[in-house]
């Protein structure tokens, strides 16, 4: 996919347009948070003008086959990883390289390579395909038994995957990459939390709305909404560890594993996008409490959600008894 997209950039890293309505001044791409829908939007007196893409090819007249038509197709595809595009703004690295056009913090590079230091140990015990919870890792990674075993693990993959003892640097080079394309899954397993941390906030707030109807019968629906939601994304993280386990797996079908892992990266990373603007609000105090700010917060979030997660069947409420 890369050197598709590398042909159609004809050599650019960067959306250089030539049109004249590109270079309006706060002009940017963007797309529909409930149906992603790429769209341009351009100052209009003191308002933002919307126009969707093929709507913008037909009224400015820009060919397929042109370079900005190129680059519009571009677009459409870099909304998947960026949330805005403003002419001159460089291509996301998901689609030139394969890598993360967002960053990590240390804390998450350093828990990625502890799940594989204690995956590598366990390898020694016969009992590699044993997925480490999180809250163990970090008791384990400094015991200095597992530091030894991480040592003696090297050694007996590399002989494993049939490489003499002078190649175990490689095997190290492969391991320490695995870490890195993981350290961002554990970025994102970070930023569900701010997710899984809504639900206890909502059953505090249902016993505050007992007698509001309306209100209650929202925040039930929420209830549902998450939970679903939840056990969805919770899914590609099992996926992700029980993919990653075998260390032995991955290293020999090396390059396999690391699109596998990218592929669920940039899954995550495209739900949480649609999370962003219900996170931040939810993580305050004020979520707790009753209140007019707290109420609209639920009619916001309740709309957010019943974009993001359409549903078809009848309602059943609980009894809030």
């Amino acid at each position: 996919m890369q050197e598709e997209i590398r042909e159609e950039l004809d050599g650019s890293t960067h959306f250089v347009f030539e049109h004249k309505v590109f270079s309006l001044d706060g002009c940017y791409f963007t797309a529909d948070s409930d149906g992603g829908k790429p769209k341009f939007l351009m100052p209009l007196g003191d308002d933002m003008a919307a126009i969707a893409i093929v709507a913008l090819r037909q009224e400015f007249g820009i060919a397929e086959d042109s370079s900005d038509g190129q680059l519009l197709d571009i677009v459409a595809k870099s909304l998947k990883y960026v949330q805005e595009i403003r002419p001159n703004d460089s291509v996301p690295q998901e689609l030139l390289d394969g890598s993360a056009s967002w960053s990590v913090e240390e804390r998450h590079r350093t828990a990625a390579h502890a799940r594989i230091k204690i995956q590598l140990a366990t390898l020694l015990t016969g009992r590699e395909d044993q997925v480490i919870e999180s809250d163990q890792i970090e008791q384990l990674v400094d015991d200095p038994e597992i530091k030894r075993r991480v040592q003696e693990a090297f050694r007996l993959v590399a002989e494993k995957l049939g490489l003499p003892p002078e190649k175990k640097q490689e095997v190290i080079n492969k391991i320490q990459q695995i870490g890195h394309e993981l350290s961002f899954i554990e970025g994102l397993r970070e930023r569900f939390k701010s997710i899984t941390d809504i639900p206890p906030k909502i059953v505090r707030l249902s016993k505050f709305y007992g007698n509001q109807t309306a209100t209650w019968e929202e925040l039930d629906r929420m209830r549902v909404l998450l939970r679903e939601a939840i056990e969805d994304i919770e899914t590609v993280f099992d996926m992700v560890d029980a993919q990653t386990c075998e260390i032995l797996t991955v290293l020999r079908s090396f390059d396999l594993h690391i699109e596998h892992i990218r592929d669920a990266r940039d899954d995550l990373h495209r739900r949480f996008m649609d999370w962003d603007e219900i996170i931040e609000p939810w993580q305050s105090e004020a979520g707790t409490e009753r209140g007019d700010d707290v109420e609209q917060l639920i009619r916001k979030t309740y709309r957010r959600l019943a974009q993001m997660f359409p549903q078809t069947q009848e309602w059943a409420l609980v009894n809030r008894a």
